[in-house]
């Protein structure tokens, strides 16, 4: 991890990193660079993917990955989704969350909901150019929350 930005957006603590891992070795060996930002809830909450459709979702479909399906047949071909606890999936990707995904600021880009952090990442260096929208994006996935979501676990956004 380097150049780590760290603060305060949207009343939540957040930071921005570029995340860098190797694979392969000799002359195989590629270095690979992540933009991440993450943003902190205020409740631990069961794990939640988004990925966009792509070459790589589709392989991992074809090899029995999961991927929730919606009644938006164009969400369904633009993300792909994850989660054990299929009804929080369901209870959380709101018609409203659709509507929203699909703006520029998410393009090409996944999100997680992990525990006490809603995170995303895309390929590359961190751009501060992108930081005000990623975490734009990161306080909506949060804000998208409903209300009984949050009390079912344990945090009252009401009180909060």
């Amino acid at each position: 991890v380097i150049d780590v930005l760290a603060g305060t957006w949207s009343g939540s603590p957040a930071q921005s990193f570029t995340y860098r891992y190797v694979t392969g070795s000799g002359r195989d060996r590629t270095t690979h660079r992540l933009h991440v930002v993450t943003m902190a809830l205020p409740v631990f909450l069961p794990t939640l993917t988004l990925t966009p459709e792509g070459a790589g979702a589709k392989l991992a479909k074809l090899a029995g990955g999961q991927d929730l399906s919606f009644e938006s047949d164009e969400f369904n071909r633009a993300w792909r989704v994850e989660c054990e606890m299929e009804k929080f999936a369901y209870d959380v990707i709101t018609p409203r969350l659709m509507e929203r995904l699909p703006w520029s600021d998410a393009a090409g880009v996944s999100i997680r909901i992990d525990g006490t952090d809603v995170l995303s990442w895309s390929n590359g260096e961190q751009s501060l150019e992108a930081l005000a929208p990623r975490l734009e994006l990161l306080a909506a996935v949060r804000d998208a929350v409903p209300g009984f979501v949050w009390r079912d676990n344990g945090y009252d956004p009401g009180n909060g």
